[in-house]
């Protein structure tokens, strides 16, 4: 069943998660991630998988992913919640998958608070193995933050000391 994005993409699925698909990629409120696939240079995509639950009263969106090994797969997911309160949540969390991407469960929350309004997360596989999230933080003192962890994202600690150096407008990580 095809089902159009706002920016006119079409994603292709079955009849049953239609409706989710189109009202995931139409509100920002409640929307989970999801994985999808193409093969057309993204002209079309299907729906694979629901990577993240619904996020009552706010959302999960940009999804960064890394491979953790031949099946497993991390991916790291902007949320941002109200739990109930008048104050949102902003945070980082982290989807594992130990089938290529078929199911998804919830592994741990690294970051807990990125700041006014939440920012994006990137992930990269250091060169001695540990996995680094970096990320904007966007209230005072704002900068640009990052956490590792070397046992494939079960357990994620704060870069300490200087993180790295700028480069005219890029940040070399060390």
């Amino acid at each position: 069943m095809p089902v159009r994005s706002p920016g006119s993409r079409t994603f292709a699925t079955d009849e049953h998660q239609a409706p989710r698909v189109q009202a995931a990629m139409e509100s920002e409120s409640g929307s989970p991630v999801f994985r999808a696939r193409t093969q057309d240079s993204r002209q079309t995509f299907s729906f694979r998988s629901w990577i993240s639950p619904p996020v009552p009263e706010g959302h999960a969106i940009r999804p960064a992913i890394v491979r953790l090994s031949g099946e497993s797969l991390l991916t790291a997911v902007r949320t941002r919640s109200l739990h109930g309160s008048d104050e949102a949540v902003n945070s980082i969390d982290l989807h594992e998958s130990g089938d290529r991407g078929a199911s998804w469960v919830h592994k741990n929350r690294p970051v807990t608070d990125t700041g006014y309004g939440g920012n994006p997360p990137t992930q990269t596989r250091l060169g001695d193995g540990r996995l680094c999230i970096k990320y904007g933080h966007r209230t005072p003192p704002f900068g640009i933050r990052a956490v590792t962890g070397s046992d494939d994202g079960a357990i994620h600690e704060p870069c300490n000391g200087p993180m790295g150096a700028w480069y005219g407008d890029r940040l070399l990580l060390q």
